[in-house]
């Protein structure tokens, strides 16, 4: 019921997702969940400049060139390229010919992408810009499953240990409520009296304290106490640390954590895609182009290039270069950057920083999600206690 369903089910009489009906707290809060955990992260775990000057661009065009990207999306672009200017000679040209603008074009993106990777970088540090902040909680709004998701997975053994808490203690709970009725019935049938009436207070009441200490004793055990602490063992003569199951699990969940945000949000695709929707993004294009008409200046002794120069009509060449400005980056921006992410070593930095960060810091990871509405939890889990107990009575017509 905390995480779903995802969409409002139910009667909604409002229209803003207000009635007979329940969506899980986290996708319904979704606002608050992600600006919680985006409050977490920025200029605690992440720091927007480090990742920026982390950024090499030397170090991403060997990358580009040893996993055979650069030349790849080389090759497409040519070949687009070569088909809508030279319909019907392109397919005809040698391939030495192909060959020769290809590793000409090679030769000179190094230049090309550093100026690129310059102009990214100096949006990215520019706050006006690129709003970190903005962007992971428009990546947690915009698809609130992978919101749900993500504190499933960071609370993934405190949601079984919820569940296995609910069973034992109930049992128990249980089996003393079983004794309280055979000790206060027999009372009953000593006096000859109808049992039943008996019944329908006994069990949906006890029902209700049942599931309102069960939910409540379990949400205690997991986020409290904070801080450790010691206690002796009398029997035994040594002490043990008690804290929150949670909190115990602190360098787990750190690897957990940074593994998600890492891969889900702050990845290099993330920011090129967020990029595109700022007003910086026409500053970084404008830079782009410039940088690849440089470079087709500089490839302008080759066949091709003259003959598109000498041939075609007025303005046609920079027409041409346009194009050629607007296929790359069309086959960049589908291009995957996994790997060279990781040589960012963002994810280790970020989980070194969560394991080392303070208990009562680290509490408010998960801890959000269920103290947004503990209190209702804890009372439905009294109403479905004390409707258990009615079903008891009916059933088994005690």
């Amino acid at each position: 019921m905390c995480f779903f369903p995802i969409d409002y089910y139910g009667y909604d009489i409002t229209g803003h997702h207000q009635g007979i009906g329940w969506q899980g707290i986290v996708p319904r809060k979704a606002d608050k969940m992600a600006a919680t955990a985006c409050d977490l992260m920025v200029d605690r775990l992440i720091y927007v400049r480090e990742i920026v000057e982390r950024i090499d661009a030397t170090d991403l065009y060997r990358y580009l060139s040893s996993t055979g990207i650069l030349r790849s999306v080389q090759q497409e672009v040519n070949r687009r390229i070569g088909n809508r200017w030279f319909a019907g000679v392109w397919s005809s040209l040698p391939g030495a010919v192909k060959e020769e603008l290809l590793e000409k074009s090679l030769e000179l993106s190094e230049d090309s992408l550093q100026s690129m990777v310059a102009e990214a970088k100096k949006s990215l540090m520019d706050k006006d810009l690129f709003d970190v902040r903005d962007l992971i909680i428009r990546c947690f709004v915009d698809d609130r499953r992978m919101l749900s998701e993500f504190f499933i997975k960071i609370g993934k053994k405190e949601l079984h240990f919820l569940e296995f808490m609910g069973a034992v203690m109930g049992l128990f709970c249980g089996l003393a409520q079983l004794a309280l009725y055979m000790c206060m019935s027999a009372e009953y049938r000593g006096q000859e009296q109808d049992d039943s009436a008996y019944s329908w207070l006994l069990f949906p009441l006890t029902g209700l304290v049942i599931g309102l200490f069960t939910n409540w004793v379990a949400l205690q055990l997991i986020f409290r106490p904070v801080e450790p602490h010691m206690v002796k063992v009398p029997c035994r003569g040594h002490s043990i640390k008690v804290q929150g199951l949670f909190l115990r699990r602190q360098p787990e969940v750190s690897r957990v954590y940074s593994s998600l945000v890492s891969d889900s949000i702050l990845n290099c695709n993330r920011f090129v895609a967020y990029l595109q929707t700022t007003k910086g993004w026409d500053r970084i294009l404008e830079a782009f182009k410039e940088t690849i008409n440089n470079t087709m200046d500089g490839i302008i002794s080759t066949p091709a290039a003259i003959a598109i120069k000498i041939a075609g009509k007025e303005g046609s060449y920079e027409r041409f270069k346009n194009d050629v400005a607007h296929e790359l980056k069309v086959e960049l921006s589908h291009t995957h950057y996994v790997d060279m992410y990781e040589r960012l070593g963002i994810r280790d930095l970020m989980a070194q920083r969560l394991a080392a960060m303070p208990a009562k810091d680290f509490e408010r990871m998960l801890h959000p999600v269920f103290q947004e509405d503990e209190g209702t939890l804890v009372i439905l889990g009294g109403v479905l206690g004390a409707a258990v107990g009615c079903l008891q009575v009916w059933i088994f017509g005690l």
